[in-house]
């Protein structure tokens, strides 16, 4: 043990520890961003076997993570209770074979949001696969997953299995989607994620355990220990049990070989240790929120001392906000400041009933208890979350992120409390940067097969020009409600109203997500189409009038501060498309035509009518098809650029090559293969952005 004097030494050494740092951050660079992540397979592949990891069968979708050379998600609807059957025989551990055509999946295609290829890249998954046909090549499962198929099917007999799902195995997609969204708006979604509590917890559980049998303390360790590394393959490797593991393993070493090393420095050297096993690491949310929390609480310890237990609560729950608060704003674009005092309540609520009820009623029948404060909770959840205090801060850079922590030592670490003003001052500036940008923009947003247009004006006014509608992104997409991508966006360029919504129909995919928006966005305003209402815009009138949001019908021209939207169809036909809104403007000298669905008989009416030519941007109608764009009408107004917004391998099969043809001299831009597509219009100067998936 002589070596330990020269080891205490060096790891004590600042400048060990900064040099350790800056190679680390240059190995995770070089790790991340030069050396090539390729698949293993090819995409021409379609036959796949491998041994079954993970399995979820929601709503009627089966989707299964398998490892061969590498891990692939595979998933497929079933139509059955047959089929369902054949699906639920297969247990993880299993070796199984799969035809199938494997899928990149999609990056992001509306800018700022959710990059789910980046997502599955950084957990080294590269192919998505849809099933067509499997067989199980080897059914024999060791003793590990034999011991986690035990324990899923019995959690899967459970009362309100979800949140044992997610409070054991640190799954949280079995909860209600809605109440998981009032997790989100107070805050507490942390409560429901396996954590550093959870270890906290089980240490402190078995330790008391084995202090009354009078258990050796070196066996009480090793069991720990062993018990924590089962524990974390059980939970799929969870990056926040992993940290918080690595953690109470370098404390242990610390305090047997007697460094003497802060806490502050075990941590730094856990993390170090972590990211140079694996670099992805720190794409990783659950690890990052885990990392910086606990992070923030060793360095404000001195804050967290009261002997008041909800005063410590909210203490502990503000310094573990302010040192995760950036990786919030870069993922969510918002603050809810009620959150530190709604942690107040459910903090003690989650961690000293839910949670010890539900590792009790593991074992014990106790369920009615359990079942009674769970909905005791989501009821108190549901309704707090009305209560609503958010500020929303455009997309952040990380000039940003270092100024704020910079301050946030200063102010916290060094207690230079006066700094507080100065921090105040850097999130107005950033709240206020949209309001300096004097640029006009439409964003043709991709929402699959619909429309979706927002047009934000260098005055701060915000038009969104249909809603998209909820809808299926294939087999190897998740179903989600797409306003919540539009809303995410419009967060992240700052926005905090629409000033106008405008329906150009009543088809669900142009105003499906009409409901859904207003209830989620502020929305001052709504335009309808000429024509009679149908059901689906009766329904969103019912909203409307309960929320007071005043409507419109029969309009011809909406002025703006410095411009004009013009409707330019003021005529009944016998049919909802042709009845579209037609929306013409210009700004500065860029002419701009929305068709919404409207054919060619209205486009022969607009002709007769108005004087339209050398139209810069087109959002040609119906989604390219062979109803709209009619040479005639195309040779007229003589569009530079054509928006074809449309769903990738839609059934339609939209655009029609005709309507292509006839485009031929327009440069064309199409949502599903160029995402999202953006017009900037600054001093006279035209700037165009995609963003593909």
């Amino acid at each position: 043990m002589q070596f330990l004097p020269k080891l205490k030494i060096v790891l004590h050494s600042n400048i060990f520890l900064l040099s350790l740092i800056i190679i680390s951050i240059l190995y995770i660079l070089f790790f991340i961003f030069i050396i090539p992540h390729q698949s293993l397979y090819s995409q021409n592949t379609n036959v796949f076997e491998g041994k079954i990891i993970n399995k979820k069968i929601i709503n009627n979708k089966v989707t299964l993570t398998i490892k061969g050379k590498e891990k692939i998600i595979a998933s497929t609807y079933y139509n059955s209770e047959n089929e369902l059957s054949n699906y639920q025989k297969l247990k993880l551990g299993m070796t199984i074979k799969i035809w199938g055509k494997l899928e990149k999946p999609n990056a992001n295609s509306i800018p700022n949001t959710f990059n789910y290829q980046k997502y599955l890249k950084y957990q080294q998954i590269y192919y998505l696969m849809d099933i067509q046909n499997f067989k199980i090549t080897n059914n024999s499962i060791n003793l590990f997953y034999q011991l986690k198929n035990k324990l899923i099917a019995y959690l899967d007999t459970k009362d309100y299995k979800e949140y044992y799902f997610a409070f054991i195995l640190g799954d949280k997609s079995f909860i209600d989607k809605d109440i998981y969204t009032s997790f989100q708006n107070n805050g507490i979604t942390h409560l429901f994620a396996l954590s550093g509590m959870h270890i906290a917890l089980f240490i402190f559980l078995l330790t008391k355990l084995f202090k009354i049998l009078s258990v050796n303390i070196i066996f009480t360790n090793i069991f720990i220990f062993t018990f924590l590394i089962f524990y974390l393959v059980l939970t799929n490797f969870s990056a926040s049990i992993l940290r918080a593991l690595g953690f109470y393993f370098f404390l242990k070493i610390n305090k047997a070989l007697k460094l003497n090393l802060s806490s502050i420095k075990v941590l730094i050297y856990t993390l170090i240790f972590l990211l140079l096993i694996n670099p992805f690491l720190i794409f990783n949310l659950g690890f990052l929120y885990s990392a910086l929390a606990t992070l923030g609480l060793i360095l404000t310890s001195s804050y967290l001392k009261s002997k008041n237990y909800f005063q410590k609560i909210f203490m502990t729950s503000l310094m573990a906000n302010l040192f995760t608060l950036p990786i919030t704003l870069l993922n969510f674009y918002e603050i809810n400041l009620l959150s530190l005092f709604l942690n107040i309540i459910f903090v003690p609520f989650v961690s000293f009933i839910i949670y010890p009820l539900i590792l009790i009623t593991l074992f014990l029948p106790f369920n009615f208890l359990i079942t009674l404060f769970l909905k005791l909770m989501e009821i108190l959840s549901t309704y707090l979350s009305l209560i609503k205090l958010n500020i929303i801060i455009p997309k952040i850079n990380f000039i940003f992120i270092f100024i704020y922590y910079f301050l946030l030592y200063l102010i916290l670490i060094k207690h230079h409390f006066r700094l507080i003003s100065l921090l105040l001052i850097l999130f107005i500036s950033q709240k206020l940067t949209s309001y300096f940008d004097n640029s006009d923009y439409f964003y043709f947003l991709d929402v699959n097969q619909g429309d979706s247009i927002l047009i934000k004006t260098k005055y701060h006014e915000v038009i969104l020009v249909d809603t998209g509608g909820i809808v299926s992104y294939g087999e190897f997409k998740s179903n989600y409600h797409l306003s919540d991508t539009t809303i995410t966006f419009l967060k992240s360029l700052g926005i905090t109203k629409i000033d106008y919504l405008i329906l150009t129909h009543g088809d669900y995919d142009h105003m499906g997500e009409g409901i859904n928006l207003i209830n989620k966005f502020k929305v001052k305003k709504v335009i309808f189409n000429w024509g009679k209402f149908n059901e689906l815009e009766q329904d969103l009138i019912k909203e409307l009038d309960n929320k007071k949001i005043p409507y419109y019908h029969y309009i011809k021209q909406l002025n703006l501060k410095n411009n004009k939207l013009y409707f330019l169809n003021n005529k009944i036909y016998n049919n909802e498309n042709d009845n579209s809104n037609i929306i013409y403007t210009k700004f500065n000298y860029y002419k701009f035509l929305l068709m919404g669905d409207a054919s060619i008989e209205v486009e022969e009416d607009l002709l007769e009518k108005y004087n339209l030519k050398n139209i810069y941007v087109l959002k040609v109608g119906h989604h390219g098809s062979n109803t709209s764009s009619s040479q005639k009408f195309i040779n007229k107004i003589k569009p530079q650029y054509a928006i074809i917004s449309v769903g990738e391998n839609n059934r339609y099969g939209h655009p029609n090559q005709e309507v292509l043809e006839n485009l031929k001299k327009s440069k064309i831009y199409r949502t599903d293969q160029k995402g999202t597509i953006m017009f900037k219009i600054k001093e006279n100067k035209l700037q165009i952005e995609n963003y593909s998936k």
